[in-house]
């Protein structure tokens, strides 16, 4: 049986993986832009990953503020319902949804390396 506190003290983690997260959404998605911009034909299949990747990122933003919720709920219904399953499975499914948010951030920078390589290679030639 955990302590009410104990989902609070992961939101911390869970704040510092948002904000970075978000940050990467807005450094690719201006990325994004600037490719457009140049309206190169070349370009076409690059950005059409890089919107993936984008996605990618949304999701893990979606399933980190979920996480965040369930965090939260978890350790104000542990203090109110001390005897009650809720709490337990709240923070349960709060690991759930951080584990998934870190596959996706874990896939993103997978595949991030492997469009940032094809795209230097390709600006080489």
């Amino acid at each position: 049986m955990t302590e009410w506190y104990i989902p609070i003290t992961i939101l911390p983690g869970v704040g510092l993986l948002i904000m970075s997260t978000a940050s990467l959404v807005a450094n690719l998605s201006n990325e994004i832009a600037s490719l457009i911009k140049e309206n190169c034909t070349e370009y076409k299949q690059l950005i059409q990953k890089k919107i993936d990747q984008l996605t990618r990122l949304n999701r893990a933003l979606v399933g980190l503020y979920f996480c965040s919720g369930a965090l939260v709920l978890s350790g104000i219904l542990k203090a109110v319902l001390s005897e009650n399953i809720i709490p337990e499975a709240l923070l349960f499914l709060g690991a759930i949804l951080l584990f998934g948010a870190l596959f996706y951030l874990m896939r993103y920078s997978i595949i991030a390396v492997k469009i940032r390589k094809q795209q230097f290679i390709d600006q080489l030639d």
